[in-house]
């Protein structure tokens, strides 16, 4: 079983260290912190097409525009918030894959809160019940 586990987690570093160089070839920059830039944007950006796949590792052909947007845009020296606040505008927060705290996000955001400490109440009043029994 550890054997298996030693392979897979070598395959997996196998694969993304060759994405990292297919992403360096096909998006070349003169700049490392232009390309540290994209990575960044293209990481902290959902596909639209894939489910749970960033615009990084999605090999769908939006995503692969979008990409090239980017890439686009970075080297004409737009700044990261202009170019995330363009997509944001054209495809919503949902691009986002850590949506801004605001008026229609408040349940994502608090809902693991609110449920943990449902959860710690409805604890609290088994045990206390189980003790009132006793």
């Amino acid at each position: 079983m550890a054997t298996y586990s030693k392979i897979a987690i070598c395959l997996c570093l196998s694969i993304a260290y060759v994405f990292g160089f297919a992403t360096q070839a096909l998006y070349p920059f003169q700049q490392t912190h232009d390309a540290q830039r994209f990575q960044q944007l293209t990481h902290a950006l959902r596909c639209m097409v894939c489910q749970n796949q960033t615009l990084a590792e999605s090999q769908a052909p939006l995503a692969i525009d979008l990409r090239q947007q980017i890439y686009q845009r970075i080297l004409h020296g737009e700044k990261n918030n202009t170019i995330q606040q363009d997509l944001v505008t054209h495809y919503g927060d949902f691009i986002l894959y850590q949506p801004p705290f605001q008026p229609n996000t408040w349940v994502l955001w608090s809902a693991p809160a609110i449920l943990l400490l449902l959860g710690l109440l409805l604890g609290w009043r088994i045990t206390r019940r189980g003790k009132q029994h006793d």
